[in-house]
């Protein structure tokens, strides 16, 4: 702060030295003159101490609501198991939309998404007598999640978990004590449980990576085909995803 009494002393001493000139000549004028100029000085001094008094100004930068609808796409890879030792793995491709609402730091969210997978698996097992070799193919996936995270202005991390779907299609051949081929498709109910972390980039556009665990039903196939017939049970088959995506928020 700037003290204000070295401006009214400066005052004094301009304005002593004015009048004491002005009286030395006898000029009216001149002691006008030097009164205006003493005026000057004295406010340009409580003007400059008046501005350093003030608070200096800082920008305010609102934080990013997560806040609305959003859609968009993403891509990554899948690797399954089966209870019973099938393995697989491929990729996999969609879509997804959504809604958060924002409250504090604490984000909520509703999201669903599909997804294209080219998912192939292999097993072979042998059963008193008869071999049966399968292939196992899955061509879709898709699921219904809650979404609960925490949000740092831009940045959003996140863990989800719902309802999965899929179905899984059965090709096989069968050798020995029982023979022939067979085939079946089933929709098979599941959960899915993961988590991830979203930056918005632009005001607009969000880019995440998630991971994501799913499981769905075993189930038993009858099939009518073979000589003799025969019914095969299938275990809970598990698959582990890993993708990037891109997101609108409108």
């Amino acid at each position: 702060m700037i003290d204000v009494s070295l401006y009214s002393g400066l005052f004094l001493h301009m304005l002593y030295r004015a009048f004491s000139r002005a009286v030395t000549v006898g000029s009216t004028m001149r002691v006008l003159f030097a009164a205006a100029v003493a005026s000057a000085a004295l406010t340009f001094g409580m003007g400059a101490a008046s501005a350093a008094d003030l608070p200096a100004r800082t920008a305010y930068v609102q934080p990013y609501n997560w806040t609305g609808f959003y859609a968009g796409l993403n891509v990554g890879g899948i690797w399954a198991t089966n209870s019973d030792g099938a393995r697989g793995s491929g990729a996999i491709g969609g879509g997804q939309l959504g809604y958060n609402w924002q409250t504090g730091n604490l984000v909520f969210g509703l999201e669903t998404d599909i997804q294209a997978s080219s998912v192939r698996g292999s097993n072979t097992t042998t059963v008193g007598g008869a071999t049966f070799s399968e292939t196992l193919r899955q061509r879709y996936f898709g699921t219904v999640r809650g979404r609960i995270g925490f949000a740092q202005d831009r940045w959003l991390a996140y863990v989800t978990g719902g309802y999965a779907y899929t179905t899984i299609n059965h090709e096989g051949t069968a050798t020995g004590t029982v023979t022939g081929p067979y085939s079946a498709s089933n929709f098979k109910n599941g959960y899915a449980l993961g988590g991830g972390v979203e930056w918005a980039a632009w005001d607009r556009w969000t880019l995440k990576a998630e991971y994501l665990h799913l499981s769905f039903q075993g189930n038993t196939n009858i099939y009518t085909t073979t000589v003799p017939p025969v019914s095969i049970t299938y275990g809970r088959p598990s698959e582990n995803v890993l993708r990037i995506g891109a997101n609108y928020r409108f």
